[in-house]
């Protein structure tokens, strides 16, 4: 995992490794939360909504704190999953 080496917001406040293992941590939480809202999703639970955004708002933070701080070859810095983060919260308040 190259990704996070380069990190505008960390690179100067933490390791190498200590960047990687945010990073990795920050990724499963926004995953356990995208599946726990999907969970909520075919019940129809109230706290779908709310754990559903702030999952993508987790994984669009964890994106734009982690790539370099360059506007070049965003979609390797994770670009293209901000994009998915914004289309998610967008569905989701516009089909609650």
């Amino acid at each position: 995992m190259v990704w996070p080496r380069d990190s505008w917001a960390f690179a100067r406040l933490l390791g190498e490794r200590r960047r990687r293992t945010l990073a990795g941590a920050l990724c499963i939480l926004a995953a356990a939360g995208f599946s726990l809202g999907a969970a909520g999703l075919i019940p129809l639970q109230p706290w779908t909504l709310p754990v559903s955004i702030a999952s993508a708002m987790v994984s669009a933070s964890l994106f734009v704190l982690f790539c370099d701080g360059r506007l070049r070859h965003l979609d390797h810095q994770g670009g293209v999953g901000v994009l998915i983060d914004l289309a998610i919260v967008a569905a989701l308040l516009l089909l609650r």
